[in-house]
């Protein structure tokens, strides 16, 4: 699905979600901030109330969630997975975007 088809799900939404873009070059898109930065980029998502509607999509994590058995990988993909499992009682939805799609197993 293409931001643009995500840009319409988030308008046709009751109620309504705010849409959140991150990439590696341009960070946040409504803020630019935690450009290049993953562990960042994730803990705002953490920092989102459970009750506020958003759907996050992150981009450029493919080389990251690829290779889990790079030690500075893992504290990605764990916090990732963490939430993953917060977000199934929440308002936020976490979209991951690439150009394959690379789930981890879960331990």
């Amino acid at each position: 699905m293409a931001i643009g088809g995500i840009t319409i799900l988030a308008d046709s939404l009751k109620p309504k979600r705010k849409l959140l873009i991150w990439d590696i070059v341009s960070g946040w898109s409504d803020n630019g901030q935690n450009k290049g930065q993953l562990m960042p980029a994730l803990n705002r998502i953490g920092t989102i109330r459970e009750d506020e509607a958003v759907i996050c999509v992150l981009k450029d994590f493919n080389p990251t969630l690829r290779n889990p058995e790079r030690s500075d990988n893992y504290p990605v993909i764990r916090y990732l997975k963490t939430l993953a499992r917060q977000s199934r009682s929440s308002r936020k939805s976490i979209i991951l975007m690439g150009p394959e799609a690379v789930v981890p197993s879960d331990d």
